[in-house]
């Protein structure tokens, strides 16, 4: 079966908000100091069939694009370039000139791939997540691969 792209819609919010509570520990994010609830965001899904492969959410915030989330369900089958390039798209439509994000230290995965599409570093934020974790105790202080959990990255792309 062919993947379709969707853009979310409001009968997705639940279907989101547990994939944040899965995949991120609670319904909502901490990013540069603010509570971000992506399943109040837009974004864009990948669906195979009925399954659910993929999901992006972003914010427009004047001529930048966020990219809050994006989760792939499947490997090394481009579905998060695709979103992330649907998401670039989206951002041009809306007369934006950069995309950005923030990651952390320890999430090599995603430094490598963002890079590896044009995404630079542009901001180091020493101690960021340490604040984070004031407001969200569930932020672990070491990650799966060892690394310790402490700072913010921001990665920006030109787009426009």
């Amino acid at each position: 079966m062919k993947k379709r792209i969707l853009p979310l819609d409001p009968d997705d919010f639940e279907q989101v908000k547990e994939i944040m509570i899965k995949e991120w520990g609670s319904d909502y994010v901490i990013v540069h100091g603010d509570i971000i609830h992506p399943a109040e965001l837009p974004g864009y899904k990948i669906m195979d069939g009925k399954t659910l492969v993929g999901l992006i959410t972003c914010a427009v915030r004047g001529q930048q694009c966020e990219i809050v989330t994006l989760n792939s369900f499947r490997e090394a089958e481009g579905i998060g370039e695709t979103l992330l390039k649907t998401v670039e798209t989206y951002a041009l439509s809306q007369q934006c000139t950069t995309c950005m994000l923030v990651t952390t230290n320890n999430n090599l995965n995603a430094l490598g791939f963002y890079q590896r599409r044009g995404y630079y570093i542009a901001e180091v934020k020493p101690g960021a997540v340490d604040e984070s974790r004031k407001v969200k105790m569930s932020i672990p202080l070491i990650d799966e691969n060892g690394i310790p959990i402490r700072d913010e990255i921001t990665l920006i792309k030109q787009i426009g």
